[in-house]
C-alpha cells in the first residue's frame, strides 16, 4: 500500500476512488469480477426461469391419468349416481381401474362423500379391470342415501390419486 500523500489528498484524489487501482490486491479484484459476473448470470437465469414458469399451463388431469369423465347422472329414482368415464390411455388409467382403488364422489357444497356400494354376491358396483381398453367407456355407481345429491349439484370424482374438476350432476 502507498503511504499517506498530503498533496493528493489536497487535490481531492484518493487511492480508493477513480481509476487508480495500484493499491488493490489482484486476487481481490479478480474475485470481485467473478462475483459480479455470477450475479448477472444468476439474475438472467432467474428471469428466464420465471418467464417459462409463468407461461406454462397447469397439468391436465386427462393427460396425466388417461381418463375423461363423460357424465355424472342420477339413476334408480335418485338413489344412485351413475358415473361414466372413457379410457384415453390404458397404461395411465390402469392404476385407477384396479380393484383396490378407492372411488367416491364428494359434494362440493357439504363435503359429504358418496361411496360405491358393495353387494355380497355382486361386489362393488363399478368396473374394475387389470387391463383397461382404450376408447371403452366404464361406469361406477354411487349410493345416494336420502337423495342428498340433486340435479345441478357440483361434485368431485375421486379415484385413487385422481381428483376431477367440479362436475354438475345431471
Amino acid at each position: 500500500m502507498k503511504k499517506h500523500d498530503p498533496i493528493r489528498q489536497e487535490m481531492g484524489m484518493n487511492y480508493r476512488s477513480g481509476g487508480d487501482r495500484s493499491d488493490r490486491s489482484p486476487i481481490l479484484y479478480l474475485f470481485g469480477r467473478i462475483f459480479a459476473t455470477l450475479t448477472v448470470i444468476a439474475g438472467v437465469l432467474t428471469v428466464v426461469w420465471l418467464a417459462s414458469g409463468c407461461s406454462a399451463k397447469p397439468e391436465n388431469p386427462q393427460s396425466r391419468y388417461g381418463i375423461q369423465i363423460q357424465s355424472v347422472r342420477l339413476s334408480a329414482a335418485g338413489y344412485m349416481v351413475d358415473l361414466r368415464y372413457k379410457i384415453l390411455d390404458a397404461k395411465k388409467a390402469a392404476k385407477l381401474t384396479q380393484r383396490g382403488t378407492k372411488t367416491y364422489l364428494v359434494d362440493q357444497a357439504t363435503g359429504q362423500r358418496f361411496a360405491t356400494p358393495t353387494a355380497a354376491k355382486v361386489g362393488s358396483l363399478r368396473n374394475s379391470s387389470l387391463s383397461p381398453k382404450e376408447g371403452r367407456t366404464y361406469f361406477a355407481f354411487f349410493a345416494n342415501p336420502g337423495k342428498a345429491l340433486k340435479p345441478g349439484v357440483q361434485v368431485q370424482v375421486v379415484m385413487g390419486d385422481f381428483h376431477s374438476a367440479p362436475l354438475v350432476v345431471e
